[in-house]
């Protein structure tokens, strides 16, 4: 019991404050301290930082004041189910959910399909080789995270650069619009809206014939 009090508050105390967020961290959420100790190890020999928690509500605690790059979440604990987990998280607080994987130490195909269902990258039976594939399997769901951020940040550049021709156009006094072949508004500036007497919101969208 002292050697799990110790390993947990040595873990916590390296917790970036959310001042100081590392978005590099990876969450481990095991209550097998000895395994817990030997997937730590995994984590760090792929160059990330690991914050190891032994309970579900310390997890969503955790996740409340941090968003880590990926979780490593063990099925059973001892106060609740991952599962149980993962929904309390994405009803309470979904933009805190990293993206996750699901260790057991039980092989349930129905299981997996539901873990699978809520997002999880991974579903990992805790077997004798185990350790062996772990590796593999944080690097593919790494893999899929910077691939996934990547996508956001090209997304939220987008969004951004639409809305600087939006604020710019809305500017010119004269008309700018922009229709398909089929005759519908793809973009209307606020001059094009007073002169059809319409609004930008009901125009774009619509037909040349509405």
């Amino acid at each position: 019991m002292e050697s799990g009090l110790k390993m947990t508050e040595d873990l916590r105390s390296v917790a970036p404050t959310p001042e100081e967020e590392d978005p590099q961290v990876i969450l481990l959420v095991e209550d097998d301290l000895g395994l817990a100790e030997l997937m730590r190890g995994v984590v760090e020999e792929l160059g990330f930082p690991c914050i190891c928690l032994t309970s579900g509500h310390a997890a969503l605690e955790w996740m409340r004041a941090h968003r880590p790059l990926l979780a490593l979440l063990d099925y059973s604990l001892p106060d609740m189910t991952c599962l149980a987990l993962v929904h309390t998280a994405l009803e309470n607080s979904p933009e805190h959910m990293p993206p996750f994987l699901v260790t057991t130490g039980m092989g349930d195909e129905r299981l997996a399909v539901e873990m699978m269902k809520m997002g999880a990258q991974d579903y990992l039976v805790k077997d004798t080789s185990f350790l062996e594939h772990l590796p593999k399997a944080l690097r593919q769901a790494l893999d899929r995270v910077a691939q996934d951020t990547k996508l956001e940040r090209a997304e939220t550049a987008l969004r951004q650069s639409e809305e600087r021709l939006r604020q710019i156009i809305d500017l010119v006094p004269h008309m700018i619009y922009a229709r398909d072949h089929e005759g519908q508004y793809l973009l209307v500036n606020e001059a094009t809206a007073r002169a059809l007497g319409s609004d930008v919101a009901h125009l774009t969208g619509s037909s040349l014939k509405e």
